[in-house]
């Protein structure tokens, strides 16, 4: 009986595509770099304010944005906080620009000297 029901399943599955709807779902990335950040900073400037806005609109489908500040990994634990803030005041104007984006603020260590202290935007959006 279990050898039926899963060659029933298999034919409508090949014959029918019928696919689970998170599988069929493919999605696309666009991702920014902020410009630099001077010293100990944690708020945007007006440069990075109308970069992130124009990352925004640049992805007006996307129903994730994700903000990452990176750090080198041998730093101190006070600049892991600094890189953070950053993060989070990149998303955090991106969500006052469009309130029903999802957010997320993250920092990663990076042993890349040229990613030291820059964020990362990533809107992802479903694709064709």
């Amino acid at each position: 009986m279990n050898k039926l029901i899963i060659g029933i399943v298999s034919v409508a599955v090949l014959a029918f595509g019928l696919v689970p709807a998170e599988a069929a779902t493919k999605y696309v990335a666009y991702q920014k770099t902020l410009a630099s950040f001077s010293a100990s900073a944690t708020g945007l400037t007006t440069l990075q304010g109308s970069q992130v806005k124009r990352t925004v609109e640049d992805s007006a489908y996307a129903e994730k944005f994700i903000c990452t500040g990176t750090r080198l990994e041998v730093q101190s634990f006070s600049m892991n906080i600094v890189v953070r803030k950053r993060a989070k005041a990149a998303c955090d104007y991106a969500k006052e620009l469009k309130p029903n984006l999802s957010t997320w603020f993250q920092n990663k260590p990076t042993q890349a000297r040229s990613y030291v202290g820059k964020v990362f935007l990533t809107a992802t959006s479903p694709g064709e």
